[in-house]
């Protein structure tokens, strides 16, 4: 796949595809602010996979690579079931990855 400043040219490209535009200046930079009492942060965006091997795969590249993992996998049994992590980017947002386990 081929980024451009205006263009993601994917040409047979599958799975996930986050394009993060840079803030104008230092102060435009502004996550959002984790909920009165909350103990984690709160996500800025939100991707989803195709599944949970897509999934483990992901954050395996990004544990490899240094990113800042602040919510280790875990899997909700409710909710799908559900398994979810985040990572912090330099400007601390918050981007979290999740699917449900289907192949």
């Amino acid at each position: 796949m081929k980024v451009t400043d205006w263009w993601a040219i994917r040409d047979g490209f599958t799975g996930l595809g986050v394009k993060l535009l840079q803030a104008n200046s230092p102060e435009d930079v502004c996550p959002n602010k984790p909920a009165k009492g909350a103990r984690q942060s709160t996500y800025d965006i939100y991707c989803f996979v195709e599944n949970w091997t897509a999934l483990d795969e992901l954050y395996a590249e990004f544990k490899e690579n240094g990113a800042k993992i602040v919510i280790e996998p875990w899997i909700d049994s409710d909710s799908g079931p559900w398994k979810e992590f985040a990572i912090v980017d330099p400007d601390n947002y918050c981007i979290a990855f999740g699917g449900t386990n289907s192949l």
